[in-house]
């Protein structure tokens, strides 16, 4: 974990000395939230502008159940391309067949007798053993960011709820607030065209 936290920051400045924008999706979106406040605190903030979509500085406890229970029964090893396709295909019943391979694809990463997933499997096995927790209080970090923000929710996303949305609208005047209609947590995924459309609107205002 801590290698990950330190890759956004360091990366964006090695090869973007000038401020950029960036979207961030589920548990990239918490982190962006640490990043960005952490990079303006030392004041080598490069963040003009900021997507989260679908994920606040805490999780709801339905979404944390649903996606505990997911995690603790995800199998270590696929066996082939379509057996992680025939996964993910009832986790993500909205993706296009085109998309659900690209997730599968970059995803997973092969190892012997098939395929396995490329993020740590450190954190399955935490939930499994009932000790996955998050010690990090985010909700200081939301408030001091500074850049405008496009907050995206899915309409029907158990991850992120009205309430926690609402609180970090509440929390941060530069939010600017869209949910979309049809989608639940993965919303590029489950709603690719209206998510593209939110996303150039906002970069490009």
């Amino acid at each position: 974990m801590a290698e990950t936290q330190r890759t956004p920051a360091a990366a964006l400045s090695e090869v973007h000395p000038h401020p950029a924008a960036q979207a961030w999706r589920a548990s990239g979106g918490a982190l962006a939230v640490e990043r960005v406040e952490s990079l303006r605190q030392g004041r080598h903030c490069r963040v003009d502008r900021l997507v989260i979509v679908d994920i606040g500085p805490e999780i709801s406890e339905a979404g944390m159940l649903r996606v505990g229970t997911l995690m603790a029964r995800s199998p270590e090893l696929f066996t082939s391309l379509e057996h992680a396709l025939s996964f993910h295909r009832v986790t993500n019943p909205l993706y296009t067949e085109a998309m659900l391979r690209h997730r599968v694809e970059h995803g997973t990463r092969a190892v012997e007798g098939g395929l396995t997933w490329k993020y740590d499997r450190g954190l399955r096995d935490a939930v499994r053993a009932g000790t996955w927790r998050d010690p990090i209080d985010l909700w200081p970090l939301w408030r001091g960011i500074a850049c405008p923000i496009l907050l995206v929710r899915g309409a029907d996303s158990d991850v992120l709820s009205p309430e926690i949305a609402k609180r970090m609208l509440e929390e941060n005047s530069n939010t600017r607030y869209a949910e979309v209609a049809g989608a639940g947590h993965t919303v590029p995924g489950d709603q690719p065209a209206a998510f593209r459309t939110l996303l150039t609107d906002f970069l490009s205002a």
